[in-house]
């Protein structure tokens, strides 16, 4: 609006009705500049209010890591902090002063951001070279993914898991090298869990298909076939016990 009326007085001067026009612009421009500045007062606030109360904050203290009711793991980290840091940086650079405590909350998020959103990832999928879903998910829900049969032969990689999580609340935010040796730590024995869990279930389904196919031959008439079959699925449950040790 405000290079559409300053282009009007170069251009648009000497018609008639220009005058109205200009004033009915510079109306609308004040219009748009008191809303943004109700829309900015609105938000500085409500923001304002949150961290005063606690709802948009992080305690350096807590642990990063809790679990809820049923044993859930939650990374203790607000996601509405993310979009704080995000909203501070766009409104700095369109030139708004941003209040202190709210610039001191952002800059604090902002910080730790970096580790939280790598506790929230790790690779599920190993032929995936991002990590893309939450280490806190697949804590919650490896069990449901795992074969039930197949449980006892991924106890070691499990109990070590279950040992790191229990270590969680001796790790604060405050302490950056004892979070990013935390997060490592996690990140790999998760990524050997779901290794020795993608491997176990193609297993699981090499032997299904021989037995399908089994299923669906005549013994009687293709007696090789049989004994092909039952060799190779011999062959799997030989090899997962060459890798698997006995617990």
């Amino acid at each position: 609006v405000g290079d559409m009326e300053r282009t009007g007085v170069k251009i648009l001067s000497d018609l008639r009705g220009f005058k109205e026009l200009q004033g009915a612009a510079g109306a609308l421009l004040r219009d748009l500049k008191e809303f943004h500045t109700d829309q900015f007062d609105g938000w500085t606030r409500e923001v304002g209010m949150a961290i005063y109360n606690k709802s948009l904050s992080l305690n350096t203290d807590e642990p990063v890591v809790q679990f809820e009711r049923g044993q859930l793991m939650h990374v203790n980290y607000n996601p509405r902090l993310v979009g704080l840091v995000r909203e501070v940086r766009q409104l700095a650079v369109l030139g708004y002063k941003i209040p202190l405590k709210i610039q001191e909350a952002a800059d604090l998020a902002k910080r730790f951001m970096r580790q939280a959103k790598a506790l929230e990832q790790v690779i599920l999928d190993t032929s995936a070279a991002s990590r893309s879903d939450q280490v806190a998910n697949f804590h919650n829900t490896i069990g449901d993914r795992m074969i039930p049969s197949q449980r006892p032969m991924m106890l070691e990689a499990a109990l070590e898991m279950a040992r790191l999580v229990k270590e969680q609340t001796g790790v604060t935010w405050g302490d950056t090298a004892a979070v990013d040796t935390y997060i490592a730590r996690l990140q790999s024995v998760v990524e050997r869990l779901s290794r020795e869990n993608n491997k176990l279930a193609s297993y699981h389904g090499q032997i299904s298909d021989k037995v399908v196919a089994l299923m669906n031959t005549d013994l009687l008439r293709h007696q090789q076939q049989w004994k092909d079959g039952l060799k190779d699925i011999r062959g799997v449950v030989g090899l997962v016990e060459s890798q698997v040790s006995p617990s």
